[in-house]
């Protein structure tokens, strides 16, 4: 649901307290106040559309951008290959795919899991050719829910069960730490109802766009828009 003053930003599907204390389950044992250095800032026109705001944000065909967004502004960090680092207490969060990646319009295991794991209450994945808008709603906060009170007693045993194996499975690989997030991400997910986790990458060749919007509200609850990018154009890839 959009906030009434400012279309791009959401509002708190249920009341502040509750959503706050929800988080509680899992962040009061867990630090979650990284640190974070001064971004990059991009200044938002009052009169920009939700879309047009979004189509603001820039990508790169080689790293992630990410970071988080304003009623006046888009602020953003440079990641890696990989990853990127972000404020994910913010209201409105995002980052960006590589564009060259085969997967670039799809959200990850990771994206999802960390989605429903930490309190934004939009995030905005931004792909090649597509926008992936991803809402909490009261339907998504059930799923929450659900996750951080499996994490909350399954999580320390379960990521060093995972990172343990990933490691005998190859103790030399830089790798292993990202295997063993994405494994984690997949079992965490599983655990909360998604029974075809597994799948989620391949069945976008077998099936529409649309199938996967549905699949995540149905699975996940997470409501989803998709807009076309319509933005590759010079000084919208930085890299």
């Amino acid at each position: 649901m959009p906030s009434m003053t400012h279309p791009h930003l959401p509002r708190v599907p249920i009341s502040l307290d509750e959503y706050n204390e929800l988080y509680t389950l899992v962040f009061e044992e867990l630090d979650c106040d990284d640190e974070y250095p001064l971004g990059t800032s991009i200044s938002l026109d009052p009169s920009c559309s939700e879309v047009d705001v979004y189509r603001k944000l820039p990508s790169s065909p080689r790293i992630e951008y990410g970071g988080y967004i304003t009623a006046e502004s888009i602020q953003y960090w440079e990641g890696d290959a990989e990853s990127v680092n972000i404020e994910q207490s913010k209201l409105c969060t995002w980052h960006s795919h590589p564009v060259t990646h085969p997967w670039a319009d799809l959200p990850s295991w990771t994206d999802l899991h960390r989605f429903l794991r930490y309190p934004n209450v939009r995030h905005i994945l931004v792909g090649n050719r597509l926008l992936w808008v991803m809402d909490k709603d009261e339907a998504a906060v059930a799923y929450c829910r659900r996750l951080l009170e499996w994490e909350a007693a399954n999580l320390v045993n379960t990521f060093s069960s995972i990172l343990d194996t990933a490691k005998d499975r190859d103790a030399r690989s830089d790798d292993v730490w990202d295997e063993a997030t994405q494994m984690y991400a997949i079992t965490a997910l599983r655990e909360i109802g998604w029974d075809s986790v597994e799948d989620w990458p391949d069945q976008l060749e077998r099936n529409p766009l649309s199938s996967s919007v549905s699949l995540l509200r149905e699975q996940l609850g997470i409501a989803v828009r998709l807009y076309l990018r319509l933005s590759h154009t010079r000084g919208t890839n930085l890299k």
